[in-house]
C-alpha cells in the first residue's frame, strides 16, 4: 500500500464516524484531513458516479465526500428530468457533477467549461465514468460569438467555481472563445430536441439565455439556472417569461420546490445568498404537467 493509499484508507475511516449527511460549511470542510482519491457521489438511490478529489481542490467533490451530498434537491430533480431527455446542455460544467448526473440515460450531453483547469478535471471525471468527452468543449457560452477575457482566481491549488467572463482586477485573466448556443447548434437543427439545460456562469446567465432564444422557442427546454445577483436575475426573468416560462425556487436544504412569480436572489442573515437558495428552474407552459411529475417523483425518491 502506497502512502497515498494508506492516507485515503485512514480518512475514509474518519468519514465513516460522521453522519451520512451533514451541513459542514466550506471553511470546516477545508479543515478536515486532505483526501486524494475518487469520491463516490450519490444523487439518489438510482444515480451515483465518481469524481476525483486531490487535497481538497474541488469544492463539489469535497462536499460530496464530507457532506454526503451537493445541492441534493436540485441534482435529484436534474437527474430525474435527464432520464426522459433527448439532448442536454450543461453550461458552466465545472468539474462535471451535473453532466455526470445526466449520464447513463439515452440523452446526448454537451458540456461547456471555459476554464482550462476545470476542463481538465471535467474530462478526467467523464472518462472515469465511461462517458464520452466528444461533446465536452473548453469554451464559454454567451450572447455573441467572440474571443473574450475570462477571469479566475489565481493559484493552481483549487479548481475555481467563480470564473466569469470579463476582466476583473486581481484575478488571473486569459482569453477564451465564446459562442451563442443558437449558432453552435445551428447545423444540428431538427436532429434532436434539446430538453434540458443547466446554466451556472457566476452572473452571466442572462447572456447565455440571450444566445439561445432560438432553442427556447423551438425546443422549450427546462432550464436550471442560478439567481445570485439582482440585475442578472431580473434579465433572466424577462427573457424567459417572454418565451412562455414559469419559475420555481429550489431549496436545497429543506427539499421544497416552490413556484415563484419573481426571480430574485434570496439573502440569508449574513446579507449573502446561501448556496441552498441559488437555484431556479424555468419551465415552459407546455411542459408544466411533465415538470409536476418530475417534482413528485423526486419527493417520493427522497423519502425512501
Amino acid at each position: 500500500m502506497t502512502p497515498i493509499q494508506k492516507l485515503s484508507t485512514e480518512i475514509i475511516a474518519v468519514r465513516r464516524q460522521l453522519s451520512e449527511h451533514n451541513d459542514f460549511d466550506i471553511g470546516r470542510l477545508l479543515a478536515f484531513p486532505r483526501f486524494f482519491d475518487w469520491v463516490q457521489c450519490h444523487v439518489d438511490h438510482s444515480m451515483q458516479f465518481h469524481m476525483y478529489l486531490a487535497d481538497g481542490d474541488d469544492g463539489v467533490a469535497l462536499r460530496f465526500f464530507w457532506n454526503g451530498c451537493f445541492e441534493p434537491t436540485s441534482m435529484a430533480l436534474w437527474s430525474n428530468a435527464a432520464r426522459e431527455a433527448r439532448a442536454i446542455i450543461d453550461i458552466g460544467a465545472h468539474t462535471g457533477c451535473y453532466s455526470l448526473a445526466a449520464a447513463g440515460q439515452r440523452a446526448k450531453v454537451w458540456s461547456f467549461e471555459p476554464h482550462f483547469m476545470n476542463f481538465a478535471r471535467l474530462t478526467m471525471n467523464l472518462r472515469a465514468n465511461a462517458m464520452s468527452t466528444n461533446r465536452a468543449y473548453p469554451i464559454a457560452c454567451g450572447e455573441r460569438n467572440a474571443t473574450v477575457p475570462f477571469s479566475v482566481a489565481p493559484g493552481a491549488d483549487f479548481l475555481t467555481s467563480g470564473g466569469r467572463v470579463g476582466r476583473n482586477p486581481g484575478l488571473f485573466v486569459r482569453d477564451v472563445q465564446m459562442v451563442t448556443l443558437d449558432q453552435f447548434f445551428s447545423d444540428r437543427r431538427g436532429q434532436f430536441p434539446i430538453d434540458l439545460v443547466k446554466i451556472d456562469t457566476e452572473g452571466y446567465e442572462s447572456q447565455c439565455i440571450e444566445g439561445m432564444l432560438g432553442i427556447l422557442k423551438r425546443d422549450k427546454p427546462v432550464v436550471f439556472f442560478e439567481s445570485i445577483d439582482v440585475e442578472g436575475s431580473k434579465r433572466c426573468q424577462q427573457l424567459l417569461q417572454g418565451s412562455g416560462y414559469h419559475f420555481f425556487l429550489v431549496n436545497d436544504e429543506s427539499g421544497d420546490v416552490s413556484k415563484v412569480d419573481v426571480v430574485a436572489p434570496v439573502l440569508g442573515s449574513s446579507g449573502k445568498v446561501p448556496r441552498k437558495w441559488h437555484n431556479r428552474v424555468a419551465v415552459h407552459d407546455g411542459r408544466m404537467r411533465w415538470w409536476d411529475g418530475i417534482v413528485a417523483l423526486t419527493r417520493v425518491s427522497s423519502t425512501r
